[in-house]
């Protein structure tokens, strides 16, 4: 969650290809978008969904 949350801030948008980018910590580290959705129970789009949505509610990024 902590790196989800860091790369969020730093690119204001995770998505699929975000976390299957071979120069992203998430490909890296995490083994990319399949393993991390087995790790959320293949919930991992939804959780996706829902920071970016918090992040760009009201149009504008949230500062966190």
């Amino acid at each position: 969650m902590k790196k989800i949350a860091a790369q969020t801030k730093a690119n204001l948008l995770v998505d699929h290809s975000a976390l299957d980018d071979p120069n992203l910590i998430f490909k890296c580290e995490g083994g990319g978008f399949t393993r991390l959705d087995k790790i959320f129970n293949g919930q991992l789009q939804r959780v996706l969904e829902t920071f970016n949505e918090f992040i760009w509610k009201d149009g504008e990024a949230n500062a966190a």
